[in-house]
């Protein structure tokens, strides 16, 4: 994404080899770089660069170059300053690659943000790529439970063309012969997926891996839905004072805590009092000083790597 002296339209470009990028990014005039989870190109750009991570590595680092562990240590020296989406993702990155690395949070978007709470609120609902690590097989395992207490669970299957193609099919079959289960594609828009979201009582995020942030959970309390997601990873640091934290991969403690969460839907005051909390930590405007502040940093003669932000 190149950060540049005047307001310019983006614009998409085709790339025949990495080594063509010095003279594409001067011909166009770019001062910065921002290399988003492929520290491999970085080193190839010959300019300032901020490095921002969404993912640990090295596998998610690798990109479509498919960057060997050489380019990609190469490429994290060469960043002028590296950001992740969470404190524990900057921990990590930090102790693995031996680099000083802040944190640049997401905001979440404004269609859940500025959602009207609706009145009525019924059962549980999950947006999710279909795919064990995000702990499908959990919550479906809770699924029995959850029908006793009488609510329906609703799956958004976010699947992507690059999932495993067998695992995604296994889990979706596996999701639509649970009773009590409803898949839905999560083809809609933003304001619809915030409609959808905010008409159900909880939002469940069941990971089983070291998720790096949980933008599904914030977004979730945006719209005035109480969470319940698993206490691995960065996703501690995405749920606030009326959320609830279980071991990743227990379906009665899963169950349990759903159906808890689901007997104390929030009132109003609480509603606000968690969109407040939100927009406290994720607000775009957080995010866009925190991202500026890196790029105006790598634009110094003598960058200075960041430090850990909340």
């Amino acid at each position: 994404m190149p950060y540049r002296r005047q307001r310019e339209p983006f614009m998409r470009v085709a790339l025949e080899h990495l080594d063509d990028l010095p003279r594409l990014l001067r011909d166009v005039n770019v001062d910065v770089a921002n290399v988003h989870n492929t520290p491999g190109i970085v080193d190839h750009l010959q300019m300032p660069t901020v490095l921002t991570l969404h993912n640990p590595g090295p596998d998610a680092w690798r990109g479509p170059s498919c960057a060997s562990d050489a380019e990609i240590e190469r490429g994290f020296r060469a960043a002028s300053c590296v950001t992740a989406v969470s404190e524990f993702l900057a921990k990590n990155v930090s102790e693995q690659m031996a680099v000083r690395v802040g944190v640049t949070r997401p905001f979440a978007h404004d269609a859940f943000r500025a959602h009207v709470f609706p009145g009525t609120r019924v059962g549980v609902i999950t947006t999710s790529r279909l795919i064990e690590k995000k702990g499908i097989r959990t919550l479906l395992g809770a699924a029995p439970m959850l029908a006793a207490a009488h609510l329906p669970v609703t799956v958004v299957d976010f699947s992507q063309p690059w999932n495993e193609v067998s695992e995604v099919a296994e889990l979706r079959e596996l999701a639509r012969q649970t009773p009590g289960v409803t898949v839905v594609s999560s083809r809609r828009d933003r304001a619809q997926l915030a409609e959808l979201v905010a008409s159900h009582s909880v939002c469940v995020v069941p990971s089983t891996w070291d998720e790096p942030l949980g933008m599904v959970a914030i977004e979730a309390q945006a719209v005035g839905c109480r969470v319940v997601a698993s206490r691995v990873g960065g996703l501690p640091e995405a749920v606030g004072p009326h959320s609830t934290l279980v071991a990743a991969g227990d379906v009665e403690a899963l169950g349990r805590a759903v159906i808890e969460a689901a007997s104390q839907p929030l009132s109003p005051n609480q509603q606000r009092e968690q969109q407040a909390w939100v927009t406290a930590h994720f607000a775009q405007s957080m995010s866009a000083s925190f991202a500026e502040r890196a790029l105006v940093m790598a634009l110094s003669p003598h960058p200075t790597r960041l430090g850990t932000t909340s």
